[in-house]
């Protein structure tokens, strides 16, 4: 599917009841039992409130959001995102708890994805077993990084989901790091300091590289990121995410697919 698809949407997600935390990662997000603000059906969310330590900014939520779509037309595997609505009625259902404060804080909208389920294990890069039968998906994972410029798939963090016999990219709010940069690469399909700094922490860098290149016809995929897609991604978005950052990260990427056949030279070169 495409999320130019008409069917295509990002819902709307009314908290209605707390889960359980997900301690473990850097934004503490929680399973909450949400509402679908059109559908009415009910379903478990993750949501990263923007409370957060790294979710306290608009601009947050959007890269979050954007790399989800990104991924989606990608065909890269990655929770459905969604946007979490925090009422002060829900807020209240956790006074007395240490969370409290953290839940009033982010009345409002929040950045969440579909729940994977209970099943989901976190992917082992230093395990070479977890790359059998699975190459070509992790070098697509590895361009789609170097493609986002995501500095923050490291061996210590994988932000890599296994369920399903699926491989799913999470967490991407520190996604398009050159928005903020100084000095931006002027010709962004080729390879400066930044994206060498992501490629040696990388946490798929060390056993993907001098292996066989599955994933040429990945590049194709790359067409789908049109006008099409940048005008329906951008309508998805709520207003508080529509932001400047939007348009800059466009048009940065858009010249990296201007120019995909000297990107994917890069990135066959750094992996023989």
């Amino acid at each position: 599917m495409s999320i130019t698809d008409s069917n295509f949407t990002i819902p709307i997600i009314f908290a209605e009841a707390f889960m359980h935390p997900f301690i473990a990662s850097a934004n503490k997000p929680f399973d909450i039992l949400g509402i679908d603000k059109d559908t009415l059906q009910k379903a478990e969310y993750v949501v990263k409130l923007k409370s957060s330590e790294r979710m306290n900014i608009p601009e947050a939520a959007l890269r979050e959001t954007l790399a989800s779509l990104i991924a989606y037309e990608l065909e890269i595997p990655t929770p459905l995102p969604a946007i979490i609505e925090i009422s002060y009625p829900f807020v209240q259902t956790r006074l007395g708890f240490d969370d409290y404060q953290r839940f009033n804080q982010s009345i409002g909208v929040n950045y969440g994805n579909k729940f994977l389920g209970d099943n989901v294990i976190q992917f082992m890069p230093a395990i070479r077993e977890s790359y059998e039968g699975k190459k070509k998906e992790l070098q697509q994972v590895f361009i789609f990084d170097l493609f986002i410029e995501n500095c923050d798939r490291r061996y210590d963090k994988p932000n890599l989901l296994v369920t399903d016999r699926m491989i799913y990219v999470i967490d991407h709010e520190l996604a398009f790091g050159f928005v903020s940069s100084f000095l931006p690469n002027p010709k962004p399909w080729l390879f400066d300091h930044a994206i060498r700094y992501i490629i040696e922490n990388h946490c798929l860098y060390a056993n993907l590289k001098g292996k066989n290149f599955l994933a040429n016809d990945f590049f194709q995929n790359f067409s789908k990121l049109n006008d099409t897609f940048w005008t329906t991604a951008y309508d998805l978005l709520p207003n508080e995410w529509k932001l400047n950052d939007f348009f800059k990260i466009r048009d940065y990427l858009c010249l990296k697919i201007e120019h995909i056949n000297e990107f994917k030279n890069e990135i066959m070169e750094v992996l023989k």
